[in-house]
């Protein structure tokens, strides 16, 4: 099984749910919309059709990132927020992404943490401590850290430890150094950026990829994503 689907909504939602069978909402990553929104999404989606959800910033990203400029409430001053740190502030945050997963009868959440959450003792600490408060019946955590350090951790060990996915794109990277999960979560943000277009022989190589996988989730995050998407579940069906 491989689903596919962009970052975000690409195209209006009719048109999207009859060209494609999986979203990764990044709207509750900045600001968690209305458990009613959310809930108006899935009654108008395909029964089979799958939200995956991004973890509210609060969780992962410390106030000085630019996200938080689209973030449309205050914190207190005081609040120790971002880093999975273990504070009243960042388990709230995590209680209401899991609400919005809930209200999507979404299976998985994207925690993808900023380059400044580098792998130090400090750091490999807060995740085991995030995996052990942050457990939620229902829902499968999908792990994505970003930044050259991490390179030299293998996620795979860390993840399977913790009962995550390891996240990763790839086209752009070798996967994980450990024996793989048979589930993958991929997040392709373009060989050179986020206006790099996929080739054909891109999308063939994607497609003997995910063929090594029982289940496959695959979302785009480029600027010709919607285009992209398409592309691949089409060569999808002609293997």
């Amino acid at each position: 099984m491989v689903r596919v689907g962009c970052c975000g909504w690409a195209a209006a939602q009719r048109r999207y749910f009859a060209a494609l069978d999986a979203l990764e909402v990044q709207q509750t990553f900045y600001q968690p919309p209305a458990l009613s929104t959310l809930r108006r999404w899935r009654q108008a989606a395909p029964p089979q059709f799958e939200f995956t959800v991004k973890c509210f910033q609060v969780v992962t990203h410390e106030r000085k990132s630019p996200t938080y400029r689209r973030l449309r409430r205050s914190l207190p001053e005081d609040a120790q927020v971002g880093h999975l740190r273990d504070t009243p502030w960042v388990r709230a945050a995590w209680q209401e992404t899991a609400l919005c997963a809930q209200a999507l009868r979404a299976r998985v959440i994207l925690v993808q943490m900023p380059p400044s959450f580098t792998p130090t003792p400090a750091h490999l600490e807060q995740v085991e401590e995030f995996a052990r408060w942050s457990r939620t019946p229902g829902v499968q955590i999908a792990f994505e850290p970003r930044g050259e350090g991490w390179a030299q951790v293998d996620l795979s060990v860390l993840c399977s430890r913790l009962g995550w996915w390891c996240v990763y794109d790839p086209l752009a990277s070798a996967p994980p150094r450990a024996a793989g999960q048979e589930i993958a979560y991929f997040r392709l943000h373009g060989l050179t950026g986020y206006r790099y277009r996929y080739t054909h022989a891109d999308l063939d190589r994607l497609r003997s990829i995910v063929a090594g996988f029982r289940e496959a989730w695959v979302f785009f995050n480029n600027v010709s994503m919607w285009d992209d998407a398409r592309r691949f579940r089409a060569c999808l069906q002609k293997a």
